[in-house]
């Protein structure tokens, strides 16, 4: 075969020259493209750490706002505690009410008011009523409801005198005190619905009567509730006389 002339021997240089150039610049492709690729791979795992960090982070978020939210939940309830004693501590004077008890113990843990109402209801009975911050409104309105039947009346040089003036005054200070100490047993009729025992209507404090009539329906005397309202101090009157 002959050797190629000159200038076509250049050509053929020319073109394994350009054809090596091409493999060159295909295997630098292919090697930017493997760079890419790998810069990509980088990025995307990169962005999932991100995205695992986020999410810790927002795990992290949620429960430090539960633990706040539950935080600020018993502050509210400390609170509402707080002011429902301070309410009870505030009834018409508490010293004023020893039918006010409390325990602390177990079930009743912080705290639990009761109102005493023993034979109140049935005769010789232990009972009591749960003073809590959803009743205690009925009780300070018993409170209003009583005191609204006969005020009470400040000290003045005329009462503070011997004579007919001091002594009606002191008279309708002791029959307040009698309408006033009413307030326990309204406040369980009220959240009872139901009238006290007929025993326990107070004969110096008639005006009483229709705020406990107002209490329910009126109630047949037999076990429980032997006397209608105002019997039984006749029925000790009588004992009495006839003694």
């Amino acid at each position: 075969m002959p050797e190629p002339s000159t200038p076509e021997k250049s050509a053929i240089e020319v073109a394994l020259l350009t054809m090596r150039e091409l493999a060159l610049h295909a295997d630098g492709d292919r090697y930017a493209r493997a760079l890419v690729m790998d810069e990509i791979e980088a990025a995307r795992c990169e962005v999932e750490r991100d995205n695992a960090r986020m999410a810790e982070a927002n795990a992290l978020l949620a429960r430090a706002s539960a633990e706040l939210s539950a935080l600020r939940q018993e502050l509210e309830e400390a609170r509402a505690e707080r002011d429902f004693l301070y309410r009870v501590f505030r009834l018409g004077g508490f010293d004023r009410h020893p039918e006010i008890w409390w325990r602390t113990d177990g079930e009743y843990a912080p705290v639990t008011i009761f109102v005493n109402c023993n034979d109140l209801f049935w005769w010789a009975s232990a009972d009591c009523e749960r003073l809590t911050p959803e009743n205690i409104g009925l009780w300070e309105q018993a409170y209003s409801d009583l005191d609204a039947l006969l005020r009470d009346e400040p000290r003045t040089p005329e009462n503070q005198t011997d004579g007919p003036v001091r002594k009606a005054w002191l008279a309708r200070g002791t029959r307040r005190i009698s309408i006033m100490s009413c307030v326990d047993w309204l406040f369980c009729a009220r959240v009872r619905g139901m009238r006290p025992q007929g025993a326990c209507y107070p004969s110096d404090a008639p005006e009483v009567w229709p705020l406990f009539d107002a209490c329910g329906p009126e109630r047949p005397t037999g076990h429980g509730n032997p006397c209608k309202p105002g019997e039984y101090v006749r029925r000790a009157l009588g004992e009495e006389e006839r003694a």
